[in-house]
């Protein structure tokens, strides 16, 4: 291959230079520079490299250059002796500073940071915003939740959900009346929500949940006797306990027994009728003696044919 000058490789295009140095096998080359490029293919052929500026050398006359031209352009603003000219200002644009202290300001850079952390914490810090308080008649759901009809027996959009943990804790009841703070409706909530319950029915709401204590009724009589029993409401109910000589075994015996009860106005207690032809609970359900956990895996796991048995029945 014939030695390529210095020249013509300085004019030729980066793309062929790359082929070239591809051509040669140098490595690297698409890293470097177009004069460090040409100066490896001319050392790859075996030609001497001219010595070349150093990139550090024309960055500082560059870099010289405007020093240089500013120095020239302060001698043209200087007042020459004896004119009444006055300095032109340098046309470059000033940098500008911070912003100006007040008198008496300290320049330390802890202040000023101080400062800025309160202005921010000022803005971080929303005002602080009343509760509304909402007050009306409850109306609950059928999976215990509700809402506090601001319009009694009427649905608005100004109603306030009512959650069914505060329902329960409170003990709410349809047609209780309420009162307590109402925070805003989120972006996926269509109605406001009850944020706590401070009043039920014209009462604080610790004292309200309480309750009303009922006295368990104990009731205790003789067999074949009647007894009557006052219920907290003021009603009553009439007891009647089956004599011992009575035989639930007799069906139709126990049929007249709770005619003559209804007719009455009694309530029979004890047990009226037991047919004993029927097989019991443990035998309708197969149940076996031995426990569930000492079963066999054969007993069970039912084989695939009980299984095709079953669904055969069931088509």
């Amino acid at each position: 291959m014939s030695i390529i000058s210095p020249a013509d490789l300085e004019a030729s295009p980066l793309a062929d230079l790359h082929a070239l140095a591809s051509a040669l096998g140098i490595d690297g080359f698409r890293r470097l520079r177009k004069d460090d490029l040409v100066d490896a293919i001319l050392a790859r052929q075996g030609a001497s490299v001219p010595a070349r500026a150093r990139p550090a050398a024309r960055r500082g006359r560059a870099a010289a250059a405007p020093e240089e031209a500013e120095a020239t352009a302060e001698e043209d603003a200087a007042p020459r002796e004896g004119s009444d000219e006055r300095p032109a200002r340098s046309s470059r644009p000033r940098r500008r500073r911070g912003r100006s202290r007040e008198p008496g300001e300290d320049s330390g850079a802890p202040a000023d940071s101080e400062r800025d952390r309160d202005r921010d914490r000022s803005r971080a810090e929303p005002e602080p915003v009343a509760e509304r308080v909402a007050e009306g008649v409850v109306e609950l759901l059928v999976n215990g939740s509700g809402f506090l009809r601001v319009n009694a027996n009427e649905i608005s959009d100004d109603d306030v959900y009512i959650s069914a943990a505060q329902a329960r804790r409170c003990e709410l009841v349809t047609g209780d009346r309420i009162s307590g703070p109402v925070r805003a409706a989120r972006r996926s909530e269509r109605h406001p929500s009850l944020i706590r319950i401070d009043t039920i029915n014209g009462v604080a709401a610790e004292q309200a949940v309480v309750g009303t204590r009922i006295d368990e009724i104990e009731v205790d009589y003789a067999s074949g006797e009647v007894y009557e029993v006052e219920m907290h409401d003021g009603s009553s109910l009439r007891l009647k306990k089956l004599h011992e000589d009575f035989d639930p075994t007799d069906k139709v015996k126990s049929v007249r027994a709770l005619m003559e009860a209804h007719a009455n106005n009694e309530i029979l207690t004890g047990v009226f009728y037991i047919d004993t032809q029927k097989p019991t609970f443990i035998d309708l359900l197969n149940i076996v003696d031995e426990p569930l956990g000492q079963l066999p895996e054969s007993l069970t796991r039912p084989p695939k044919s009980a299984l095709d048995g079953l669904m055969a029945n069931l088509q």
